[in-house]
């Protein structure tokens, strides 16, 4: 089993350039609130080997409920929030808990509301092959985030 990953236009439009593009995947991100079930939503990811953890538009995640359980720097220099949530890759990863954290991807720009880092990827094998059209994420047998 995979999950085809998909190759998003820039918001501001495309000059025909594949590398501009910014690969993703639908994720479910479910909100963690003390006393009530959560409310999934469905939205891409990047996928970015480049960053350590998942991060979600913190616009997104106020406007659901969420409320920050902590602060964490990023690039040695910003404090961003941090949200419980439960994020879901179906097929290949059912509902995980795990802290996220915040970011501003609608003020960026962005056409993803979350970046899936080496905290999300090392649930997975990534099969990112160009020449052969391939570009998909693997299940692995002990497929959970760390």
């Amino acid at each position: 089993m995979w999950i085809e990953i998909e190759h998003l236009l820039p918001i501001n439009g495309d000059d025909g350039v594949f590398f501009k593009r910014h690969p993703c995947i639908r994720v479910d991100l479910g909100i963690v609130r003390a006393g009530t079930e959560p409310r999934f939503m469905s939205v891409y990811g990047a996928i970015d080997t480049g960053a350590d953890h998942i991060y979600v538009d913190n616009e997104l995640m106020v406007a659901n409920g969420a409320t920050p359980n902590g602060y964490v720097p990023v690039n040695n220099y910003e404090r961003h929030p941090t949200y419980d949530c439960i994020v879901r890759a179906m097929p290949l990863l059912g509902p995980s808990p795990i802290t996220v954290c915040g970011i501003d991807a609608q003020a960026k720009g962005w056409p993803h509301l979350a970046v899936l880092g080496r905290q999300f990827l090392s649930a997975f094998r990534l099969e990112y092959e160009p020449a052969a059209g391939h570009f998909r994420l693997l299940g692995r047998t002990t497929g959970t985030p760390r």
